[in-house]
C-alpha cells in the first residue's frame, strides 16, 4: 500500500489514501495539465543532491484548479514558463519504483530525465480496486 507522508523537510502529506490515488491519477493524465515530473541528476553538477520535481507549465487554458490538495500544500514558486514547482525526490522515486512511471528522455544520457505516466489502462492496476473511483476523479480534474 502507498505511503502517505514523503520526504524530509517541508513534507508532502496526503490526508488519506483516497487522496493519494487521486493525486496519482492527476498525474497520470499530465497532457490534459501540461505538466511534466522529472528527475533531476543534479548531484553530478555539484549541487546538493538529486532532485525529483513535478513541473506545473504555463498553458492559456490551464490554471491547476482544483489541485489535489497535497499538491497544492507544497507547491513552490517556477520560472519562465513553469509557474509551479513540486519538489519531493521521494515520492518521485516512489512513482517510478512503483506505479508505473518510466524514463521517456534523458539529455547527455544522464540529466534531466522525464518521466511518462503509465497509460490508463496500466495505471488502474498500480490502484486498488476501492480506491479507483478516487483515482478516476483525479485523472478527470
Amino acid at each position: 500500500m502507498a505511503k502517505l507522508v514523503y520526504g524530509k523537510r517541508n513534507k508532502l502529506n496526503f490526508r488519506d489514501y483516497g487522496e493519494f490515488y487521486k493525486a496519482y491519477g492527476f498525474l497520470c493524465n499530465s497532457s490534459k495539465h501540461s505538466l511534466k515530473v522529472m528527475l533531476e541528476y543534479n548531484a553530478r553538477s555539484g549541487a546538493w543532491g538529486n532532485e525529483g520535481r513535478i513541473l506545473l507549465y504555463k498553458h492559456s487554458t490551464t490554471h491547476y484548479t482544483p489541485l489535489p490538495q497535497a499538491f497544492y500544500n507544497k507547491l513552490t514558486a517556477g520560472r519562465g514558463r513553469i509557474i509551479n514547482r513540486i519538489n519531493c525526490n521521494e515520492y518521485v522515486l516512489e512513482l517510478y519504483q512503483h506505479y508505473g512511471f518510466s524514463v521517456s528522455n534523458t539529455i547527455n544520457g544522464i540529466t534531466p530525465s522525464n518521466l511518462t505516466p503509465p497509460s490508463l489502462q496500466d495505471a488502474l492496476t498500480y490502484v486498488p480496486v476501492a480506491y479507483q473511483n478516487d483515482f478516476l476523479q483525479g485523472y478527470n480534474m
